[in-house]
């Protein structure tokens, strides 16, 4: 066998291979090209492709992310940031040490509660409040009491003019929700010239909270005239009160 005679040993490399060689090799070199004109383009250059035509230059323009949201959720978002970055000023704010008094602290049980701020919150923590409230009102027997502008450690921070009004609202919204009634029960002073307000909460109707239950016992001998008194200050017609006839009409009124 002759070694020098590479057919002999069949090493011998196809024309097909050959062929194909030649377009693999260009196309790895355009590839190659690509890359290059990709990276100058990242570099500050624009990107630059090689068609039959000539150099082809691109233009990339970003596209801004705030333009694909709808107004509406924009403008949700920046009332989000403002109000978290209110909340952090908040807490980095140094003590008031004018401010002569502080709260006790807040407790988990009973009705009275603790609220900082609660203007426009998002509608699920609106459905929290709303639960929480659900729960101070069952504390107290369908009462409770809620300190606006105060924190949970009893230090009255104090709320500006707009967030008070705004949680005035919000918690009126929330009373609605329960059938409540808010009542604003007084304002006092907060830390560095805020206000703080107190706000009553009473489950029921107005009819039901403006209307009061009282009991009198009476109590005489027989023939006395309780029955009839009875009648006489309970029952009446345009503001007049239904006299007894003498012979026991009034008293039929309660029997």
């Amino acid at each position: 066998m002759d070694l020098q005679n590479s057919d002999d040993l069949g090493l011998r490399r196809p024309n097909a291979w050959v062929s194909v060689a030649g377009p693999l090799v260009e196309r790895e070199a355009v590839k190659s090209k690509r890359r290059q004109d990709l990276m100058s383009g990242a570099s500050g250059n624009p990107p630059r492709f090689n068609t039959p035509q000539g150099n082809v230059h691109l233009t990339v323009r970003r596209r801004d992310e705030n333009a694909r949201i709808p107004p509406r959720e924009r403008a949700s978002r920046q009332a989000r940031q403002a109000t978290i970055v209110s909340a952090l000023q908040l807490q980095r704010e140094p003590k008031d040490s004018s401010l002569h008094y502080t709260l006790p602290r807040e407790s988990d049980f009973g009705c009275i509660e603790y609220k900082l701020k609660m203007s426009s919150p998002h509608p699920i923590r609106l459905q929290q409040l709303i639960t929480q409230m659900q729960f101070r009102l069952s504390e107290g027997e369908g009462e409770a009491f809620y300190y606006l502008g105060v924190d949970d450690d009893g230090y009255p921070k104090g709320l500006d003019a707009p967030n008070l009004d705004a949680s005035l609202a919000t918690i009126n919204a929330m009373a609605t929700q329960l059938r409540a009634i808010a009542t604003l029960v007084r304002c006092f002073p907060g830390a560095h010239g805020r206000r703080c307000a107190l706000v009553h909460i009473q489950r029921g109707t107005q009819e039901e909270v403006c209307y009061t239950d009282l009991r009198v016992a009476v109590a005489g001998c027989v023939d006395s005239g309780k029955s009839t008194l009875v009648a006489v200050l309970t029952h009446g017609r345009n503001g007049e009160p239904d006299l007894d006839s003498g012979r026991g009409s009034a008293r039929m009124a309660v029997l």
